[in-house]
């Protein structure tokens, strides 16, 4: 298998010409190919270990890619949602302060009305006492 492997080297050129023709010994202008001689020995196990590394390299740096870029877009969307609940959480304070505010206020109303009610009843056993006595007498 390895002695089929093709090894292409970009050389930079390119043609303004269209594309042609070419005979098995032309090569493209900017590339040149390096055709393996089958005579070559090529060191398998090089390639059985290098190959492996490379591809669990390559899946790594892919995978931790496609990870940040999830993490990324749901700590977006986390903080979004965080910043909305901390503005209604601080709307819902106001209110909840303005409404306290307006209690006091009509606490403070109700407690006076009570005083002087509270002065009314206690002032009428005297009413009454003296009421009683006109109409014994």
């Amino acid at each position: 298998m390895a002695n089929k492997v093709w090894k292409f080297k970009f050389t930079g050129g390119t043609s303004a010409a269209g594309p042609k023709a070419l005979s098995s010994r032309d090569s493209p202008s900017g590339c040149s190919i390096n055709m393996p001689n089958p005579n070559d020995q090529v060191d398998t196990a090089d390639l059985n270990t290098e190959f492996p590394m490379l591809l669990k390299a390559e899946i790594t740096m892919l995978f931790r890619s496609e990870l940040k870029t999830a993490l990324a877009e749901d700590f977006q969307n986390i903080k979004s949602k965080l910043q909305a609940l901390k503005t209604d959480l601080a709307n819902n304070a106001a209110t909840i302060r303005s409404n306290i505010g307006t209690m006091k206020t009509t606490m403070s109303h109700m407690e006076q009305g009570l005083s002087s009610c509270s002065n009314d009843v206690s002032s009428i056993p005297t009413k009454v006492g003296k009421l009683e006595t006109k109409v014994t007498n």
